[in-house]
Formats: structure tokens, sequence, C-alpha cells
């Protein structure tokens, strides 16, 4: 949702919104997906993955115009229909399309650029349906290496809260990242961990492949509760870490949490492709 709240800062003129407020069945986009339209036409986000948003985009410029909300119901074709507007796979959507004001909305769009809770109330005929910004999932990134650089930017598009931790400032630095994660951290793991703490929705790779790092890292991630523990490295040396953490008392249940070698398995062997195999299974764990 950040790409629609920063675009529509932007704009600073009367725009429409169109949110998903109700799924039935298979729908191509989750509850509370967004379409943002401006006067000119030009749009932002989506609520269907493009079967509907024409038809969206078109009664959206009307609201714009009067004001008026509209609430729009859409469901699966039949063979006989392939020229109406409706959706490509079995299920059904509702979406509220309404114009907010731009100054009353100005600090929830705020809020969530600056990854804080808010929520607003969306015009919604059938009941209240409540706009959340929740608090993003953290991907804590254990190394500014190569695979960090192109992680990070993945990661923001997926929607974390990205955080590049390296005690060496020379290589977790702006001028090495084309687009900068969320934050730095210029401290070893043990400090890192004390100074950011950790939650049980945060997701952590680990790619320095050293051990100095890559140890007091992992033994304060097995006693916590957080959701992805995922470590680069040949199963060589998975298998030596495992000894490793298994001679100093953990337990097999704590060391099955470990993703070794991490990412899917879908043949990766550049940077790029090491990292997108990575962000598929941050993807795949999310949904599980």
């Amino acid at each position: 949702m950040r790409d629609v709240a920063e675009a529509v800062l932007a704009w600073g003129q009367p725009y429409a919104l169109a949110v998903l407020v109700e799924v039935k069945g298979s729908a191509p986009r989750p509850l509370g997906s967004t379409l943002a339209v401006r006067q000119d036409g030009l749009t932002v986000g989506s609520v269907s993955g493009g079967c509907v948003e024409a038809r969206v985009a078109e009664v959206a410029s009307e609201v714009i115009q009067t004001g008026q909300p509209q609430f729009l119901r859409f469901a699966a074709l039949g063979e006989d229909e392939l020229w109406e507007v409706g959706l490509s796979c079995s299920g059904e959507i509702a979406v509220s399309i309404f114009r907010p004001e731009v100054q009353e909305w100005s600090g929830f769009w705020s809020s969530v650029i600056n990854r804080q809770e808010d929520s607003r109330s969306v015009p919604f005929p059938e009941g209240e349906f409540v706009y959340r910004n929740e608090k993003p999932a953290r991907l804590l990134i254990l190394g500014a290496v190569h695979i960090a650089t192109h992680l990070v930017p993945l990661g923001r598009v997926l929607g974390f809260d990205t955080v590049v931790i390296d005690p060496r400032a020379a290589l977790a630095s702006s001028e090495r990242f084309p687009i900068e994660p969320d934050q730095f951290v210029h401290a070893w793991p043990s400090d890192a961990v004390a100074r950011l703490g950790l939650e049980a929705n945060d997701f952590a790779v680990l790619l320095t492949h050293d051990p100095k790092l890559d140890m007091p890292f992992l033994r304060e991630l097995l006693v916590s509760e957080v959701r992805y523990i995922g470590a680069l490295g040949s199963r060589k040396t998975q298998q030596q870490r495992l000894e490793a953490l298994r001679a100093e008392g953990f337990s097999e249940e704590q060391l099955a949490r470990i993703r070794g070698p991490v990412g899917l398995s879908i043949g990766a062997k550049t940077a790029e492709e090491i990292a997108v195999s990575i962000a598929a299974e941050l993807i795949q764990v999310r949904h599980q």
C-alpha cells in the first residue's frame, strides 16, 4: 500500500479510492486491496489484478466529480459472458469507491509510509469496513553483502520493513545499496538484537557466511519466537552449523527452524537469482 500512499500524497488534488471490502471464494487480490484514481485517470494500485480495473476506474472518475460513493459487485464470468465485465476466477468481490478528503486522509497515508499503525473507516452500505494500516513484518538481513543489495528492494516491494545488520559500516552504506533498507544497524549481532529486539513476526536471513557473525545471531534467533530463520551456505556448511549448535545444547526442535540452504530450490546461481529464491521462500512462509 506504500505505493498508493506515496502517489496520493504527491498528487495533492482530489482523487478516488476503490477498496476491496468483500471477497467470496477465489479472488485475485486480498481483502483491503486498493486502487487510487486521479482526476486525469491515472491509477495506482489494484483491486483485481486487472480483470475489472477499467470499470472501477471509470466509476471512480464519476465519484471524483460527484463526491457520491458507489458500491460495485463483480462475479465470475460464464462462457457466454466473455465480453462482459467480471472476474476470470470463480470468486466474487465487492468494491467500495469514494472520494476521501485530501487533508483528512493525508495523516493516514503518512502513517503508511512511516510504518505506523493507523486506521480509517471506508463507506460500505452493508456494514462498517475499517481500512487498517498494521505494523509490517520486519525482514532482518545479517550481512550487507551483494545478495542483500538485491534482497532489500524485493523485501520492500513485498511490504517488509527491511533492516540490514552489519558491523562493517563500509559495507552497510547507502553507496552500496541502490535502494536503501528502512534501517541500517552497524553493530555485532548481540548488540543489534539488544537494540532492535526480536518479535514473533520477524523474518531473519543470514547472508554473511561468516561464523563470527552468523553463529551469535543464530543463538539469539533460536531462543526467540521469530517466524523465519534462513541461512546462506552449502549443505556442508549447514551441517557444520547444526553440529556446533547441537553441541552447545540446542534441541532438534530448535535446529529444525533453520532453513538452509536459504531460499526455494529453483537452481539460483547469481546474487540476483538467490535474492529471488529467498523472497519466494519468504512469501511461502508468510502465507502458510
